[in-house]
């Protein structure tokens, strides 16, 4: 049986220590990234944790009709950036919204890379909130790994 914490932490141990994570951050910020293990979420995470990754679980879902369990782990790539460029055509590109996209596919790349005992990436679903935070600006995965399960074990964790 694939245990949430676990799973959970061995993915953010990953993430924190991911070359490519890493030098990409370092080149677009200066720094490394930080990464954080659930998060208060009434409180955003100071500008300075940025470029930041938050993992957390989301959903769990089994039962008797069902041939595999899943699991919902949520991964929030955040990045602070006000900065703006404007094309010849005169387009205004805020940073921020394209470099998360960049960091959210590094970080997945490292999550796809894993093995992870037992589960199996099935889905990955993504959300984006460029304007209401901003100048945070976040690409939050959903991520569902299924597990199959064997008689004798509880179809329901």
């Amino acid at each position: 049986m694939a245990d949430m914490n676990n799973t959970i932490e061995t993915i953010g141990d990953e993430i924190a220590v991911d070359s490519a994570v890493t030098a990409w951050c370092r080149s677009e910020y200066g720094s490394g990234h930080t990464v954080y293990e659930n998060c208060d979420s009434r409180q955003r995470p100071p500008k300075g944790a940025c470029p930041l990754v938050i993992v957390g679980p989301l959903t769990r879902a089994g039962g008797l009709s069902r041939k595999v369990k899943d699991h919902g782990i949520g991964i929030a790539c955040v990045v602070h950036d006000e900065r703006k460029t404007t094309s010849t055509a005169g387009v205004v590109r805020f940073v921020g919204g394209r470099n998360v996209e960049a960091f959210r596919g590094l970080v997945l790349d490292c999550v796809t890379g894993l093995s992870l005992p037992g589960l199996k990436l099935s889905e990955v679903e993504v959300s984006y909130d460029t304007i209401e935070q901003f100048p945070f600006v976040s690409a939050n995965m959903s991520l569902v790994f299924t597990q199959t399960w064997t008689s004798g074990s509880s179809p329901f964790e």
